[in-house]
């Protein structure tokens, strides 16, 4: 993946911000970052590849994916059970303001939300 010529992210479209002491392009709606001189992806905190999230932006931000993803219960027998990602977000934040215990610290706050979000799966949608 490659940011386009007149420096907006191929994904979002958004204008990329320019760090040029760090030699990248960065984009702040996506998250996603690029090389400076070739324009390349690069992985940083919130991507491991273009379309592939980290396990703490897969559980506390919104990745926005190349192609469409769905979402559904890994335990479910309804095969028409599946939420777009834009429905499972807004689900993920009320749950996680449900889940969340605070009185156990740092560390172990977020465990129930975290069983909670491994508890579904992520269907890519694939377009030819």
């Amino acid at each position: 993946m490659k940011i386009e010529p007149n420096g907006r992210c191929p994904v979002c479209k958004r204008k990329c911000l320019t760090y040029k002491r760090d030699r990248k392009y960065f984009c702040s709606r996506c998250d996603r970052a690029f090389d400076l001189d070739t324009g390349e992806f690069r992985p940083n905190f919130a991507w491991k590849g273009p379309d592939e999230p980290t396990r703490r932006h897969y559980f506390y931000g919104e990745p926005v994916y190349v192609h469409p993803r769905y979402w559904k219960p890994k335990d479910s027998h309804e095969p028409k059970l599946q939420l777009p990602t834009r429905v499972f977000y807004d689900l993920k934040l009320k749950k996680h303001r449900e889940l969340v215990q605070p009185e156990l610290g740092f560390d172990r706050q977020n465990d129930r939300y975290e069983e909670w979000v491994e508890s579904w799966e992520c269907i890519p949608v694939m377009r030819w």
